[in-house]
């Protein structure tokens, strides 16, 4: 049992190493695109500014060895670390590795847990430790599983973003900054871009709640550890076809009764994401919904097990 344990614990630390590099890499491709773009506007701001304030004469900009040029408030263009947060959900690489990160959840759960229910190991445990103090470990055991694997590399993401990049309130000038149109979505994403982000990180704290409690919950109804894969991904994958159906389907003053699509819900700054911060409460209540079935049917089918 204890080696068993020790191989699941080493394939999540070995994920969770690999998620993060996948950030680090993503980041570090980002930066260099920042930094290129940072240096291209600042050649332009200063063309711009030698032609209103010094006749078209950049000579003018530097006189006796001083700058002689000043950042105005309609040109300024800070990229901060809450931006480039942002910016890093645009990436190809994210997007693969967010939709992956339900089936590794899956996974692990399912390697984890599945000869332990099914061999009646379960029953055992539950025996020797007594029920309610079995199902709350398993349940902890599987939520941090999810916690770890999702929440653990994009935190280390945001500590580098916040390492590399100033912090605090940006102002963007929208002429010159193409790349971050995506998080005018939300207007005041410039004033508190840490707070918008504090959601992000309680929106994927719900999210991989629930992918957690969902895989533990097929894994100790299927009888097929091959086919639990298939029930899973038919779940999640239904849910989410249904959820952009009803979302293309209804006009903007339904749109409050469509469902938000688990498949997109791991943030609520990417373009493909339904979540928005409009109904940020609205997905966040699915979810908690979603999580309270889920927990209840678990219990249930746990506790049936132990009476039979």
């Amino acid at each position: 049992m204890g080696k068993f344990q020790y191989k699941q614990n080493q394939t999540l630390l070995y994920l969770i190493l690999i998620s993060t590099l996948v950030y680090v890499g993503s980041f570090l491709l980002l930066k260099s695109s920042l930094f290129y773009e940072n240096a291209r506007y600042f050649i332009h701001y200063l063309y711009w500014f030698s032609q209103t304030f010094l006749d078209g004469n950049v000579n003018n900009l530097v006189v006796e060895g001083t700058f002689n040029f000043f950042a105005v408030d309609e040109c300024s263009y800070l990229i901060s670390s809450a931006m480039v947060y942002t910016l890093g959900f645009a990436n190809a690489i994210f997007l693969i590795l967010f939709y992956l990160q339900p089936i590794l959840i899956f996974h692990l759960i399912n390697q984890s847990f599945y000869s332990e229910f099914h061999s009646g190991l379960s029953d055992v445990l539950m025996m020797k430790s007594g029920r309610n103090k079995y199902i709350s470990g398993t349940v902890f055991s599987s939520w941090a599983i999810g916690i770890s694997l999702c929440m653990l590399p994009r935190l280390f993401f945001f500590i580098l973003c916040l390492l590399f990049f100033p912090n605090g309130y940006t102002f963007i000038n929208l002429e010159y900054s193409h790349l971050l149109d995506s998080m005018f979505s939300f207007s005041t994403f410039p004033i508190q871009p840490y707070l918008f982000i504090l959601y992000d990180f309680l929106l994927l704290l719900v999210y991989s709640t629930l992918f957690s409690l969902l895989s533990l919950f097929i894994v100790s109804v299927s009888q097929s550890r091959v086919l639990s894969y298939g029930t899973f991904l038919l779940v999640v994958v239904l849910q989410s076809v249904l959820g952009i159906g009803s979302f293309f389907l209804t006009d903007d003053q339904s749109k409050i009764f469509t469902m938000t699509p688990w498949l997109y819900g791991f943030s609520l700054f990417h373009e493909a994401s339904y979540v928005g911060f409009d109904h940020l409460f609205r997905g966040a209540a699915e979810y908690f919904i979603a999580i309270l079935i889920a927990f209840f049917l678990l219990v249930w089918k746990l506790r049936k097990s132990a009476n039979a």
